[in-house]
């Protein structure tokens, strides 16, 4: 639990630093227990929104992530939860920051009834993980709505390969390289880990303790119940004036017979109806959407717009344009003919 953490030598003058972490390696113990109370799970972070919600990524000076452990070894309820949605939405990051909480809960699970769950992965450009969790804990939806991103030829979402990518550096994911066991192990590490590094933060003394080069990276938090993100702890994702998406692609492509060979498998057997859309992006291409679309036999269900604010300069919408988007693309389900098939069959 102390490999990303930089401690600095104290003298022997300033020993009392040395019983101060003691108390706060304790405190962050105590802590650590406390959270297996109404917590999704063990040592659980919570932010404001409720009990449910979880922290998934960050820290100081080094990412970690923990929500590949959660849904992998079925730690906590986001299986539990997840089995139970009738529509489940998946890809990449772009869908981890392009669907906003309030607005899918109003416009879907309130207004329809219908558990919406979103499972999508951040640092994953491909589809495989998610594909390999539904067929693992058998997951299949009333609908399963696939964002069809190319990911401007660095990685279509039909694209084959468990594979993480932070900050540009490639790996396997590592939760599908060990058991159970050893899931929990890691879940527990990384919320102590975190929770000391903010108690050390906020102790007398710690600009003592901590090296010159600590720093700490913004917190993303998500949602067991529904697989929501809640990225407001993201500076510019706030930002009231960020630019609208500018889309580079200087022509459409046509989908590779790779990729609609994978698509064919990633939704065969996959849900009861399959839905494809794509989230506005600087490498949005609705031509390869629609090839894709049509081989695989699914309806292509479009937001009926790309000019929504972005917080990176086109990769990742920011909270305006998220809460934009997902009020359009909640409006275009609602009027597919795969919708209304699913609302008439519940009657």
């Amino acid at each position: 639990m102390w490999r990303n953490l930089r401690l600095k030598t104290v003298s022997p003058a300033k020993n009392y630093l040395a019983i101060m972490l003691c108390a706060v390696v304790g405190a962050g113990l105590a802590i650590g227990f406390a959270g297996l109370v109404n917590r999704d799970h063990f040592a659980s972070i919570p932010n404001d929104r409720g009990p449910t919600w979880y922290r998934d990524w960050g820290g100081d000076t080094v990412i970690e992530i923990q929500d590949q452990d959660l849904f992998y070894h079925h730690i906590g309820s986001s299986i539990d939860d997840l089995r139970h949605a009738d529509i489940v939405m998946v890809g990449s990051s772009l869908v981890a920051f392009g669907l906003d909480p309030d607005v899918i809960k109003k416009e879907i699970s309130g207004r329809f009834g219908l558990k919406f769950y979103n499972l999508s992965f951040m640092g994953m450009t491909g589809g495989d993980f998610s594909r390999l969790l539904m067929q693992k804990y058998s997951i299949r939806p009333k609908i399963l709505i696939i964002n069809a991103d190319d990911g401007g030829g660095g990685g279509s979402f039909f694209s084959r390969g468990l594979t993480l990518n932070i900050g540009g550096v490639f790996s396997p994911i590592p939760s599908t390289e060990y058991g159970r066991l050893q899931g929990f192990k890691e879940v527990i590490r990384k919320n102590l880990h975190w929770r000391l590094e903010r108690m050390l933060k906020e102790a007398p003394g710690s600009e003592v303790l901590a090296g010159p080069d600590r720093s700490a990276h913004p917190s993303v938090y998500r949602d067991a119940q529904t697989g929501m993100y809640d990225m407001t702890e993201i500076p510019p994702f706030n930002l009231g004036d960020n630019p609208p998406v500018v889309i580079k692609m200087p022509q459409p492509r046509h989908a590779s017979a790779d990729v609609i060979n994978y698509a064919r498998e990633y939704s065969s057997g996959s849900a009861d109806r399959i839905i494809l859309t794509l989230v506005p992006n600087l490498y949005y291409d609705e031509q390869q959407a629609r090839e894709i679309a049509a081989a695989i036999g699914a309806e292509l269900v479009l937001s009926g717009s790309v000019n929504y604010s972005s917080w990176d300069g086109g990769g990742h919408l920011d909270h305006r344009g998220a809460v934009a988007f997902s009020h359009d693309l909640a409006d275009a389900l609602q009027r597919s003919e795969t919708f209304k098939a699913l609302i008439a069959s519940r009657r």
